[in-house]
């Protein structure tokens, strides 16, 4: 797979996948969330080789973090601040297998541009259905549906989000 010109390779078929979200709340007592997608497999980059592989969407696109542990990509959700709120709590769904090549889930990121940002992740799982919209949640809702998660995809995001709200 290329990414921004950059060949990302991957030995590991299928590989995993997991939904990643941190909440954490404003000073105005708003909760506050952000979440990506964490792939687990054998990722080469420029003949160095990383255990996983994070995906998240920003308002101004979508980053790649390649890591060498699980625990990098969970610092970095805990790192993150939305609206002056730090995320200091952080939950994982369970780990799924890839249904799909990885390329796929390549043509859903590039389609994820053509979405129109909505920042309120309060009304994500309502706003699943409206494929014209995306945020961050939305964002690894769906790239786990694309890669074969299912239904008990679903239901592990849900229970995930339950637990920080």
């Amino acid at each position: 797979m290329k990414v921004c010109g950059t060949v990302i390779t991957n030995s590991q078929v299928p590989f995993g996948f997991r939904a990643l979200i941190g909440a954490g709340r404003a000073q105005s007592g708003k909760p506050m969330f952000h979440a990506g997608l964490l792939l687990s497999g054998r990722f080469g980059v420029c003949g160095k080789t990383y255990g996983y592989l994070f995906v998240d969407r920003w308002s101004d696109g979508i980053r790649v973090h390649l890591l060498e542990r699980k625990q990098e990509a969970l610092a970095r959700i805990q790192a993150v601040l939305v609206d002056g709120a730090l995320l200091t709590d952080c939950s994982e769904s369970p780990e799924f297998q890839s249904l799909v090549p990885a390329e796929v889930l390549l043509d859903f990121l590039k389609r994820d541009f053509n979405r129109n940002m909505c920042i309120d992740v309060s009304a994500a799982r309502e706003s699943l259905q409206d494929d014209g919209r995306t945020n961050c949640v939305l964002f690894a809702h769906r790239a786990g549906m694309v890669l074969g998660g299912g239904q008990g995809w679903l239901r592990a995001c849900d229970t995930m989000f339950d637990s920080l709200t």
